[in-house]
């Protein structure tokens, strides 16, 4: 049996599975982030919870913000308690079994390539469009792909291919300290900047959409340009990796809408109509702890 952890900044997700990937065991627990010790001893506490539920754990899989670097250091993450600490090293000291740590966007697309049923000769883009976005790969026999430098995931720090079309007096300047970045304008809170910038009216994105299906017109401006952003963005991804399917997470994710409009925008920006498949997210909530699951 495995268990996997899928850390976020509000709450630790946790799951075990069977050696047939059937779900045994779900739990969650707030997360402590701003002790150090505090966060480690929950760690314990929710693996010695695990093992009295279920009993021996043959593998944890740990998902977490961030990358853990060659020397296993946890690097940009929004974990203030444990950002630029050893946390491999740390974790060895409160867990007794063998674990695998990995970016929770990495995590969260191994899920969703099992979920999927991706082919063994299939690739997999993850785009992760949350309160940030970040994405992920999945190549050939579901594994998992950081890239050389542990950088092929940071989608969202690239710029909008958009952003010669934007007034200056508009550009977002990203928590990263860039201007530009698609984390800037396709995340849920970019969503929400744009909309404040036309309207001076601060809303979250779930009602600015319901302001669009009602058809009012800021919110339907707002809308088309999202949509022409993600496409043009994804478009990017489609002409240089070719990948047989992306799947959106993350908050923005549950907009049906995408589905359709998406697609019908990126062949814009490619050289012929792809045929990559669009996908909703699966397993919910869970994804990025089932993965976690499945790790190692």
């Amino acid at each position: 049996m495995r268990l996997g952890l899928d850390i976020g900044g509000t709450k630790i997700a946790a799951t075990v599975i069977s050696a047939e990937q059937d779900i045994l065991w779900q739990f969650t627990t707030p997360t402590p982030k701003q002790q150090l010790n505090d966060f480690l001893l929950c760690i314990q506490q929710l693996v010695q919870h695990a093992t009295t539920e279920v009993g021996t754990l043959s593998h944890i899989g740990i998902g977490i913000p961030g990358v853990v670097n060659d020397q296993g250091v946890l690097n940009a993450s929004n974990m203030g308690a444990i950002n630029q600490q050893p946390i491999g090293t740390l974790f060895k000291k409160y867990i007794a079994q063998p674990f695998s740590i990995e970016n929770d966007a990495n995590c969260f697309a191994l899920a969703q390539a099992h979920g999927h049923q991706l082919a063994e000769n299939e690739v997999m883009f993850v785009a992760v469009l949350g309160t940030g976005v970040g994405g992920a790969w999945v190549l050939p026999n579901r594994t998992l792909w950081a890239g050389a430098h542990h950088l092929a995931g940071e989608w969202g720090h690239t710029p909008l291919p958009d952003l010669s079309l934007i007034p200056k007096s508009q550009h977002i300047t990203c928590q990263c300290g860039q201007q530009g970045c698609i984390d800037s304008y396709l995340s849920g809170t970019g969503f929400s900047q744009l909309y404040y910038q036309e309207s001076g009216v601060k809303l979250d994105a779930p009602a600015i959409i319901s302001r669009y299906r009602n058809q009012e017109n800021t919110a339907c401006d707002v809308f088309n340009r999202y949509v022409q952003y993600l496409a043009h963005a994804l478009a990017t991804i489609i002409q240089t990796f070719d990948p047989n399917c992306i799947v959106l997470g993350g908050g923005m994710s549950t907009i049906q809408e995408l589905y359709q409009t998406v697609p019908q925008y990126w062949s814009k920006y490619t050289l012929k109509p792809p045929t990559t498949d669009l996908r909703p997210p699966i397993y919910g909530e869970w994804a990025g702890a089932i993965g976690a699951a499945l790790l190692g």
